[in-house]
């Protein structure tokens, strides 16, 4: 099942990109394809790498879980995201086959099912390395937060020393 949810991790984003970017039937498989594969890609390492920081950081803060563990944690936590996608993709369908339909209540209700999904993600991922690493709620929440500023301060970083930053 985790390696399903990886495939749909991959192909879903490639399929609402290519749709959003949708000119004509031959450059749209063109795209899809080469969302898919570097999508593949950067997916795979991308977990990978969240995986490592998590255990990582976990360990750290006194929690007992393997790498192994953590990754199917990551990987769950990540089912909402892909319902999300879903419906990411369904509301440009909907928006480029009946243009005009965008109001500011369907904004409303399409941001409010981001935010709950989002959360519904967070909601996991916290109750899932607090199971995994036997550590309380609190403890696995700044886990993830930790790993997640660990992150921000590396691309940041990375970024500005390949110039895509600037002060």
């Amino acid at each position: 099942m985790v390696n399903f949810i990886t495939n749909m991790l991959v192909v879903l984003p490639a399929i609402r990109v290519s749709i959003s970017d949708f000119t004509d039937f031959p450059n749209f498989i063109l795209e899809l394809s080469l969302n898919i594969i570097f999508g593949a890609i950067s997916i795979l390492i991308g977990l990978y790498l969240w995986g490592c920081l998590i255990t990582f950081v976990g360990q750290k803060i006194g929690g007992k879980g393997i790498y192994k563990d953590v990754a199917a944690v990551v990987v769950w936590s990540i089912v909402p995201l892909l319902f999300l996608e879903l419906f990411h993709i369904m509301a440009m369908i909907v928006i480029r086959t009946i243009p005009g339909i965008v109001n500011k209540g369907s904004i409303l209700v399409y941001r409010s099912i981001t935010g709950l999904m989002i959360l519904w993600s967070l909601v996991i991922g916290v109750n899932g390395l607090s199971e995994v690493h036997k550590i309380p709620l609190g403890k696995s929440f700044w886990c993830l937060l930790i790993s997640f500023l660990i992150a921000v301060a590396f691309l940041f970083s990375l970024g500005y020393m390949i110039g895509l930053i600037r002060f």
